[in-house]
């Protein structure tokens, strides 16, 4: 399977995650392309061996991260699930949509958090506790999650691959002349230098 097969195949299911994080259908997108951007460099490295899934999800809530503590939300949601979410904690959160929605156990939970299975099970108990005063005894949070949900936009499943190739492209040349600016100056310095 090549990078394009794989975006097909799972980019759904990333869009989905990345909205229960932000809570909006363009961040969402947004939070995608830039994972994809970011990982697509390592497709060779990391996809025969299955990590490539876990190495883009835990991108996707380093740079959610990242975008949280930056920026302001100016929307907010104001009823039912996506208002529970944004009361939790975003370690909680992230842990919650990982167990419960992507159905990850609690050590891939872990793992792409970064954090002790020990941690998971204590973010997930205090999430629950907190979800659950929102939630009728019967509604399961899983059953909730999936109704909440919107479908991703169908524009979105065309543009992903070449979106994440574009971005990564972008990035390398920003690297490429941040080591430029870099280098000008080591030569500028060493012609001081020699010069004396």
């Amino acid at each position: 399977m090549d990078f394009d097969e794989w975006v097909a195949a799972r980019g759904d299911d990333l869009w989905r995650s990345a909205w229960l994080l932000t809570g909006d259908t363009r961040r969402a997108e947004d939070l995608v392309q830039t994972a994809l951007g970011k990982c697509w460099p390592h497709w060779p490295r990391l996809s025969g061996d299955g990590g490539f899934e876990a190495y883009v999800r835990r991108t996707m809530l380093t740079t959610y991260l990242a975008w949280w503590r930056r920026r302001w939300n100016g929307e907010v949601p104001t009823s039912g699930l996506p208002v529970a979410l944004t009361r939790l904690p975003k370690g909680q959160r992230a842990a919650v949509v990982l167990r419960y929605f992507e159905d990850l156990t609690e050590q891939q939970t872990a793992d792409v958090l970064g954090v002790r299975v020990d941690s998971v099970k204590s973010r997930n108990a205090r999430a629950l506790a907190t979800l659950r005063t929102s939630f009728d005894s019967e509604d399961s949070l899983r059953d909730a999650l999936a109704r909440a949900v919107p479908a991703p936009p169908a524009s979105l499943a065309v543009a992903r691959a070449a979106g994440a190739r574009a971005t990564a492209a972008r990035l390398r040349r920003h690297k490429m002349n941040a080591i430029a600016v870099a280098a000008s100056g080591v030569l500028a310095v060493v012609t001081l230098v020699s010069g004396r």
